[in-house]
């Protein structure tokens, strides 16, 4: 199985801004996107992760 998650909701998403390698705070909204991403996967075992730097 292979699952990909992105980056939580930022100011900057809903501004349309590029972030690159600019590394911007979660708003509320990514933050409660990454608590339920967290509740969603909490019970899977994974042989590997892979992410960015950031």
């Amino acid at each position: 199985m292979l699952y990909v998650v992105r980056h939580g909701h930022t100011d900057w998403n809903s501004k349309k801004i590029t972030m690159g390698r600019k590394d911007i705070p979660l708003n509320d909204i990514g933050i409660d996107e990454a608590y339920t991403t967290s509740d969603v996967l909490k019970d899977n075992i994974f042989d590997l992760i892979i992410c960015s730097p950031l």
